[in-house]
C-alpha cells in the first residue's frame, strides 16, 4: 500500500478505540488482527478473551464499507471493544447470548457518540442500513430490531452525558 493511502480499516479502528479511551483505557493496545476468511463463516469482527485482540476479516469488512459506509466500521469496532468492556467488568458470564450482543451494541452506539458520529448526517443512516442488511436473528445474536434499539440506547446514553 502505498504511503498515501489510508488503511480506513485500520483508520475506524483508531477512531473506535480512541473514542472508548475513557471507558477501556487500554483498548488501542489490544491487539488488531487481520485474519482470513474461512468458507461459510463470516469473518467481520471479533473480540478474543485470548489476548484481548479484535480480530477482523478484510474482504468483509471491506464488503460493509462498500456498501454502507466506513461509520459502519466504526460502529462494528465500537460493538467489539463493547465485549471487551463488559468482560473486563465482570458480567459477560451473567447475561445470555442475546443480552451480551445488545450490551456491545449499546457501547456501540455510545462510542459512536464519543467518535464524533453525530457531526456526520450520514453515520446513523449507515449504522441502521448495516443492522438491517446483515443481521438476522438467531440463536447467538437477536434480531435487527433489537439491536438497533440498543443502539439508539448507546447513544442516547452517551449524548446525553
Amino acid at each position: 500500500m502505498p504511503e498515501t493511502e489510508v488503511d480506513e480499516i485500520y483508520w475506524a479502528w483508531k477512531v473506535a478505540c480512541a473514542a472508548a479511551a475513557d471507558i477501556a483505557p487500554d483498548a488501542c493496545d489490544w491487539t488488531f488482527q487481520e485474519v482470513d476468511s474461512h468458507p461459510g463463516i463470516a469473518s467481520i469482527a471479533i473480540y478474543k478473551l485470548t489476548g484481548p485482540r479484535v480480530a477482523f476479516g478484510r474482504a468483509e469488512m471491506e464488503s460493509i464499507k462498500a456498501r454502507y459506509g466506513w461509520w459502519a466500521l466504526v460502529y462494528i469496532f465500537g460493538h467489539e471493544i463493547g465485549h471487551g468492556v463488559d468482560f473486563n467488568i465482570g458480567i459477560m458470564d451473567l447475561m445470555n447470548d442475546h443480552q451480551v450482543e445488545l450490551s456491545a451494541d449499546d457501547w456501540g452506539g455510545c462510542f459512536m457518540v464519543y467518535a464524533g458520529a453525530g457531526s456526520y448526517k450520514n453515520s446513523l443512516t449507515q449504522v441502521r442500513s448495516m443492522i438491517n442488511g446483515i443481521f438476522d436473528e438467531g440463536v447467538t445474536h437477536p434480531g435487527p430490531q433489537a439491536r438497533w434499539n440498543a443502539f439508539v440506547n448507546g447513544w442516547n446514553r452517551c449524548y446525553e452525558e
